[in-house]
Parts: C-alpha cells; sequence; structure tokens
C-alpha cells in the first residue's frame, strides 16, 4: 500500500471478508479492507478512512458552509444555479484540476493539482515541484513529521505564495512543498495536492459518474489559508493510550524547539489544565494560546518537565 512518507510502499494486513459502511441512507459494501495505524497518523479522534471508491457513484455534494455531504439522486439547473463548472479530469476515482499557483512576481507553477478532501493543509507541492523553484531569499521554515502518513516520517518547507487561483484567487498562501523521496509527495503527474483550508472556501458538487465538478464560493472570508503555526511544533491527541498528546512534527529553529522539545514527547498539561480535559470540539476550533504558556511534559525516559513557550509570531 502507498502513500505520504519517505519509506514508501508498505505491507499491510488486509480483511478478506465483505465490510458494510452506512452513511446515512448510502450503504457501501468493501470486499478487501487494509488496516493501518491510522491513529498514528490522525490521531484518537479517527476510526478509519472513508475513500472515493464508496462515495462516487452518485453525484456528491460537499457543503463546506452548514458542513455536510450529501449523496444525490441527480442534477438540476435549480441546484447548480451559482456554480461554476471547473476543467477537471477524473481518473480511478482521483479528481485533478488545473490550477496556478503564483510564487512570486516572477515564478508560478501552472497544471494539474488534485484534490484530497482528507487533508486539512492548504496546499502540497510535491517534491519535484519543488526542485523547480527558486526559494533563495524567502521566508521558509522546515517541518519534520515522524509520521507523515502509511509510507513513514517525511520533511516539508513551509513559505508563502502570492496567490493560488482554484476558481477564484486567493492571496497571500502558505504553502508546503515535500522533501519526500517516496511516497504520494515525491514525484508525480500531478503537481501537488489541494486541501481543506484551501477547499473550505467553495462548496463542490462532485459528479463523478459524469466526470464533473463544480465550484462556487461560499460565505466563508476566514484567513486560515494564511496562517502559520505559531507554536512550531504539532501534536496528535493520543489520550486513548497515554495521559496526553504526542509532539509528532517540529519546525527547524522554532521556539518548541529551542525550548526542548522532541518528537514523542507527551504533553501532559497547558497553563495547569490536563490536556485530557480538553475535548475535541476545542481542539478542532484551536486554543487560542498566546503569550507565556506553560506545558507539561513527560519526555521518553518518563522525566516530568516543564516549558514556557512565549507564542507570539508565526513562523513564517
Amino acid at each position: 500500500m502507498g502513500g505520504a512518507g519517505n519509506d514508501g510502499l508498505q505491507t499491510v494486513t488486509i480483511i478478506i471478508d465483505t465490510i458494510p459502511l452506512q452513511m446515512g441512507d448510502v450503504i457501501y459494501k468493501e470486499h478487501i479492507t487494509p488496516i493501518i495505524n491510522l491513529r498514528e497518523i490522525l490521531g484518537r479522534h479517527t476510526d478509519g478512512m472513508i475513500g472515493n471508491n464508496a462515495v462516487f457513484n452518485r453525484p456528491l455534494l460537499v457543503n463546506y458552509t452548514d458542513g455536510y455531504l450529501l449523496s444525490l439522486d441527480s442534477l438540476s439547473a435549480p441546484l447548480l444555479e451559482g456554480y461554476t463548472k471547473l476543467p477537471a479530469h477524473f481518473n480511478d476515482n482521483r479528481i485533478d484540476i488545473e490550477c496556478e499557483l503564483k510564487i512570486d512576481s516572477v515564478q508560478s507553477v501552472k497544471g494539474t493539482f488534485r484534490l484530497d478532501l482528507g487533508c486539512g493543509s492548504t496546499i502540497i507541492l510535491t517534491n519535484a515541484a519543488r526542485k523547480g523553484l527558486d526559494l533563495t531569499g524567502k521566508p521558509q521554515a522546515q517541518c519534520y513529521y515522524s509520521n507523515m502518513g502509511v509510507g513513514g516520517d517525511g520533511t516539508d518547507v513551509n513559505f508563502r505564495a502570492d496567490s493560488f487561483k482554484f476558481l477564484d484567487e486567493l492571496y497571500n498562501v502558505v504553502v508546503s512543498a515535500s522533501y519526500n523521496t517516496e511516497g504520494a509527495l515525491s514525484d508525480r503527474a500531478h503537481l501537488g495536492i489541494i486541501g481543506n483550508d484551501i477547499l473550505c472556501h467553495y462548496d463542490l458538487i462532485i459528479d463523478a459518474p459524469n466526470n464533473t465538478l463544480y465550484a462556487r464560493r461560499n460565505g466563508n472570508d476566514d484567513n486560515s489559508y494564511q496562517k502559520s503555526s505559531k507554536i512550531h511544533m504539532g501534536y496528535l491527541d493520543r489520550t486513548d493510550i497515554t495521559d496526553g498528546w504526542i509532539v509528532s512534527s517540529m519546525y527547524e529553529g522554532g521556539i518548541a524547539q529551542k525550548a526542548g522539545f522532541e518528537i514523542d514527547d507527551i504533553i501532559l498539561s497547558i497553563n495547569g489544565r490536563p490536556v485530557k480535559e480538553i475535548s475535541w470540539e476545542e481542539q478542532r476550533k484551536g486554543l487560542g494560546l498566546t503569550g507565556s504558556t506553560i506545558y507539561e511534559v513527560k519526555k521518553k525516559n518518563g522525566e516530568i518537565v516543564t516549558y514556557i513557550l512565549v507564542i507570539d509570531k508565526e513562523i513564517i
């Protein structure tokens, strides 16, 4: 099985049996189901992944405005009002679309990008696309991930691009570019993937049976695609197996690394509040931490230490 990460293809256990999955009135039956270490990638609040095969047999409305998916029997003119048909290509239930990423006044990346409804990021360029750029002199931040996907660990570099055009243009976009030499972000026909930090500004209708993609700009005016990390590390909620959140990624030279944080540290509490008490809803919306912030941390050797981060500036 393939996926993001430097280790490339991995051998995984599979269940060879019929496993039904019901989503509303949609019932999907899979006959071969892989078992992967998904919680090591996404944390305790995700039990599985639903692939495009399960939902692309009918048109699918992806409504980011109100937060729901709707499987449609058919498309009508009233339903398509306000939507624009985009130049998309469907191949093996994957969606590729022609877009342009303007790095600066001189450089741009124009071509095929892949929609990834399971990605929470903005734009991630492949390693091959990154190699074609000159980022000299551009503010950037390199980040290491202990578990980027099925394929293991990985590294990328974050920087700001002038704009990205999907349906319309979004400006001052924080972009990641892969250093992976194996896996889905190494060298592919597409230039990169488009994640939900971009897609959430549109409502989509994916008409896979007719190889058509529609989009319309919604009322989401947040600027999440312009934001980079303020704590300069990432973590996974693993309170199902530990006392806290496991540090899973680290920005080189960031405030977390300088304070002493390391990959696989376990964050026990923040400002005296045990992280076990912090709900998924709070985590999803962001904790809004700022200023002097106290972290109680359990190290690999079992030692309990305290780190103080002065949370102020974004990493780029």
